[in-house]
């Protein structure tokens, strides 16, 4: 008499269907992780394409001139630390504002960065008054001035106090309360009228300098207030 087990048929009917489900079961385990891993490298990849497109706020100064009516400091102990070039310009119920007088007047401050967003918004409009930005001198800089008589802003590049080079942004408008921005990223600048991207150029003229601040031209009140200045880089550049 034999111990030996009796011999299975391994295409009983029984032992098929117990194969099918486990090969179901397997086969559906696989889809379930290869859907999750490719969802989850696909949400990962979007997320690095995202950063990678997106600058990154490092620091920030602002400035809106929210204090006593009087001169624009230039106390070394504020924050920010300003310098004024030609016609002095004052502090006037919240706003900064130039006199009118004979001369251009300038305010510039350091925020020490290149690669940088500046802006800020625009109270009374007048004629070439607006922002300043990779400012080397008085006559080195670029800006971004008000033509109140084509209802435009010009991004100009002042070489030797010669405007050598003028982008203007369209028929944007040069309302009171128009906010000016521009971003300047390596040689790549773009300027932004009220959150709209309006002019972009690329050029290296003056990339090393990060002084920015506010122009105001002769014979006119020109006004600024909000003004700010925000570290921005690209990750991984």
């Amino acid at each position: 008499m034999s111990d030996a087990a009796p011999a299975v048929d391994p295409h009983a009917p029984g032992r098929i269907g117990t194969r099918l489900l486990a090969v179901g079961l397997l086969g559906a385990g696989a889809l379930i992780w290869f859907g999750w891993y490719a969802s989850t490298k696909a949400e990962d990849e979007q997320n690095s394409a995202v950063a990678a497109a997106t600058p990154v706020s490092v620091e920030r100064i602002f400035d809106d001139f929210d204090r006593p009516n009087g001169p624009l400091e230039t106390d070394q102990e504020a924050s920010p630390v300003w310098s004024v070039l030609g016609t002095e310009l004052l502090i006037t119920d919240g706003n900064l504002e130039s006199t009118g007088g004979d001369e251009t007047s300038i305010a510039v401050t350091d925020p020490g960065w290149s690669d940088v967003s500046v802006g800020l918004v625009v109270g009374n409009v007048t004629p070439g008054s607006g922002l300043l930005f990779r400012f080397v001198d008085f006559n080195n800089h670029w800006s971004v001035v008000a033509a109140p008589e084509f209802a435009t802003w010009n991004l100009v590049l002042t070489v030797n106090g010669e405007a050598v080079q003028s982008w203007p942004t369209g028929l944007t408008g040069t309302d009171s309360g128009t906010r000016l921005a521009v971003q300047a990223q390596g040689p790549e600048i773009q300027v932004f009228v009220n959150g709209l991207p309006v002019v972009r150029t690329v050029d290296p003229t003056f990339q090393p300098a990060t002084v920015a601040g506010v122009l105001a031209t002769p014979g006119a009140v020109a006004s600024f207030d909000e003004f700010f200045a925000i570290e921005s880089a690209v990750p991984g550049a």
